[in-house]
């Protein structure tokens, strides 16, 4: 499963063709005009459209304003990635541009990190992102981002306090909190190998580098960002040995904001965080506090059911070695990582699941077996 880029597009949003556009692309081409503009003007008129802009039957419009933009783009992240229509793959000429907001509502397809469409009107939906929703109304810091009043990591006026405002220094928040910009143009690495710096790494994941997110995301892209997927099409995601050590795994990545929602094996870490969760017995701790992430499923009770089944895309473990696993499979050693329960960007679900949490109720028969959190708690509802 290699990488297909973003086909002459630049700006980046889309974490995650269509059927007959299957080859590896190796970094973006294409007309640069698609992406770029020399001086802002045509025919007496701006070119670039940004706040609000969104492809409309082929053409990025309705933007609010018309601001140069760096790299002289003629849109901004979410209006190269923003979509009238349903579609969430769009095809303009030689370019080939994954939606991650479709204005008009929830896709029915959505891409691997979900959409962003119901957070304008649902802060539970998904991430508050500048451009697309305002901050989020009932908390002030991302959930898992404040230990006993105090801010982990980062001061205040920080893109790990809200991606959906503007901030000062020159730092940059909103999608480009998360994703790195300037990556569009890398080389990609061989099919079937996890990005690099090269490349640009995993979905240009690499933009913060503090004591509890940093590092730059390793994994291997799906070619069409899951538009279709199955047991053996789909993204492989990193998981790490150690959630505040390995740099280069998802869950790290998400720590970055989410530093007091994360557990991994109980002791030094949690205590760290003034957790005394010390009490661990075969690699897992009792009780936990918040759910493990970067933690291998166990080879023993009703989770050892999980071991040896299919892959499944709508639940994706982390594969610990990218070097050598099987894409079909759920191996032992696989891991349970933040993306496992949750859309990167949004989902139609509330805090952002995979499912609706509501529905998951212990034993009760409703044919929900091995799905949602019965996935990994299979004798929970048999």
């Amino acid at each position: 499963m290699g990488k297909h880029r973003i086909i002459g597009l630049c700006g980046v949003l889309a974490l995650f063709l269509l059927g007959g556009v299957s080859s590896v692309i190796a970094a973006v081409s294409g007309q640069c005009s698609n992406c770029h503009t020399m001086h802002n003007s045509q025919n007496n008129s701006s070119l670039v459209s940004v706040d609000g802009a969104k492809w409309v039957n082929g053409t990025i419009t309705g933007g609010s304003g018309s601001g140069v933009q760096r790299q002289l783009l003629v849109t901004d992240c979410v209006g190269c990635h923003s979509n009238a229509g349903t579609e969430t793959i769009l095809r303009v000429g030689s370019s080939v541009i994954p939606i991650v907001y479709n204005t008009g509502g929830y896709p029915d397809k959505p891409l691997a990190g979900g959409n962003f469409a119901l957070v304008p009107g649902d802060d539970s939906k998904g991430h508050n992102v500048l451009g697309i929703a305002n901050p989020d109304s009932k908390i002030a810091y991302a959930p898992g981002g404040k230990y006993n009043g105090e801010r982990i990591g980062c001061a205040s006026n920080s893109c790990h306090n809200s991606l959906a405002v503007v901030l000062t220094g020159g730092r940059e928040g909103g999608c480009k909190g998360c994703h790195n910009r300037v990556k569009h143009h890398g080389v990609d690495p061989a099919p079937g190998t996890p990005e690099n710096a090269a490349s640009g790494w995993y979905r240009f994941l690499g933009n913060h580098d503090i004591t509890l997110g940093g590092g730059s995301v390793v994994g291997i892209e799906d070619t069409d960002w899951e538009y279709t997927k199955s047991a053996t099409d789909h993204n492989v995601y990193r998981g790490g040995t150690a959630l505040y050590e390995d740099v280069e795994a998802m869950s790290r990545f998400c720590a970055g904001c989410h530093g007091l929602f994360h557990a991994n094996t109980a002791g030094a870490d949690e205590n760290a965080l003034g957790f005394d969760n010390s009490a661990a017995t075969d690699g897992m701790g009792s009780p936990w506090l918040r759910h493990p992430a970067d933690f291998a499923i166990p080879n023993k009770g009703e989770y050892a059911q999980v071991l040896g089944v299919d892959y499944n895309p709508d639940v994706p473990v982390a594969k610990p070695n990218l070097a050598s696993y099987d894409a079909g499979v759920v191996q032992l050693g696989d891991m349970v990582m933040c993306l496992s329960c949750h859309r990167a960007h949004g989902s139609n679900y509330s805090d952002m699941l995979r499912w609706d949490y509501t529905t998951m109720t212990a034993h009760g028969y409703a044919g929900d077996q091995t799905t949602g959190c019965f996935y990994c708690h299979r004798t929970k509802d048999t």
